[in-house]
């Protein structure tokens, strides 16, 4: 299957805003980061084919404060009659709310019927959800290659979730062949619009010399970028690069800084190297009530190295 709940952003949405970008969590209760909102606000290139008057602007601003507030009831209740209407942006938020069952049952091919009326529209981020649905065969039977191909328009139409995500299906063969050097022009068109996760893998990318030449620097530019914008996985990474002093002078206060900032995210391995870096007061004065704390978050996610440290630091206190 195509979901993954590392790369792929899901369809159940609750978002916020912070200096223009957008996070929202997953049913797996994975942080997303993106600057692409999920419920729709008019792109200057969608604007073009989609003209609304002030009433219908409003009803829908309406909507989309409601959604984000967690009322489906509400937004749906003011989508409906504009979705029937035709107008795309509210089909969208439509097939939205049944996807994620937010006040109402969830109905993945009700969410399909309503994504899929938008994106004949050519609305860019209904394309992308109704990619998403074929690829995961999400109230409709599984095809990797429709989904690709919707995921594709949207890309194309210069959304930048659709260009990450056509590059993880490069990088994965989902729907397209193989081929990692197209997997990081998508990755590196998404980037350049400021989205975290592709700005990650590019830096992944140039780091291996995989679909681009290998170029250190390049690659701790990109993992800077996407880390300053709050992807874990970055955080976690370059605090990993100061640790080492790889690409960068070693410098155990910067690799505290960054892991820090990725294990209050919640990212695993960030949380055990924390817990480590309390333990041997690397970056951090040594403090093994803090190193415990941080031990056993890590441990309770499964990481195996957290749990020996706990064992180890209980058996030393004995």
């Amino acid at each position: 299957m195509f979901k993954s709940p590392v790369f792929l952003i899901a369809l159940a949405l609750s978002a916020a805003v912070v200096a223009g970008v957008y996070k929202w969590v997953d049913e797996k209760g994975i942080t997303h980061i993106s600057n692409e909102p999920p419920f729709g606000e008019k792109k200057a290139e969608e604007s073009k084919q989609n003209q609304q008057g002030p009433d219908e602007e409003t009803t829908l601003r309406e909507a989309e404060a409601a959604f984000n507030a967690n009322d489906g009831a509400k937004a749906l209740a003011l989508l409906k009659p504009l979705a029937e209407r035709s107008n795309p942006r509210a089909q969208n938020g439509v097939g939205l709310i049944y996807g994620q069952g937010l006040g109402v049952p969830k109905d993945l091919r009700e969410s399909f019927k309503w994504h899929e009326k938008a994106a004949r529209q050519g609305y860019g981020l209904a394309q992308y959800y109704l990619g998403l649905m074929f690829a995961d065969g999400e109230g409709v039977p599984r095809d990797a290659v429709k989904g690709a191909e919707w995921i594709r328009k949207a890309a194309e139409q210069g959304i930048p979730v659709a260009q990450f995500t056509l590059g993880v299906m490069y990088v994965k063969g989902e729907g397209v062949e193989k081929d990692s050097r197209r997997a990081a022009e998508w990755y590196r068109k998404a980037a350049e619009q400021g989205h975290a996760f592709a700005q990650h893998n590019l830096a992944l990318m140039y780091a291996d010399g995989e679909g681009v030449p290998q170029d250190k620097d390049e690659a701790l530019r990109w993992e800077q970028k996407s880390a300053e914008l709050g992807d874990p996985n970055a955080q976690y990474r370059l605090g990993s690069l100061y640790a080492k002093g790889e690409g960068v002078p070693q410098d155990y206060e910067e690799a505290f800084k960054w892991v820090r900032k990725s294990a209050e995210q919640g990212y695993p391995q960030a949380q055990y190297t924390l817990g480590f870096m309390y333990v041997n007061g690397q970056g951090v004065e040594k403090d093994i009530g803090e190193a415990v704390i941080w031990l056993r978050k890590a441990a309770d996610q499964g990481v195996d190295e957290a749990r020996s440290l706990l064992e180890q630091i209980e058996a030393e206190s004995q």
